[in-house]
């Protein structure tokens, strides 16, 4: 199965307007957005699913969480509310 995020965006083959960026977490606007405001947050080393994650991926998951918390609040503070959403494939 093709991996867009993997294959992709990671690696800069494809071109997004990053919104943070650390050495395991890139959140970027997405490049079809459903909503005026939508933000993809992903790690930047491949998971196949949460409950097949690792306990040496658990610091990963929480930068993500930690990531996903900054730019929440930041959407908060300019139009008042935020929602999050998790999608697994």
């Amino acid at each position: 199965m093709s991996d867009i995020y993997c294959e992709q965006i990671i690696p800069g083959n494809l071109k997004v307007n990053i919104i943070e960026e650390t050495d395991n977490v890139l959140a970027f606007d997405h490049t079809n957005p459903y909503w005026e405001k939508h933000v993809v947050i992903i790690p930047k080393k491949h998971i196949t699913s949460l409950t097949l994650s690792s306990e040496e991926d658990e610091s990963m998951i929480n930068e993500v969480m930690s990531v996903a918390r900054k730019i929440c609040k930041n959407i908060e503070d300019e139009s008042g509310g935020c929602r999050v959403w998790h999608y697994c494939v």
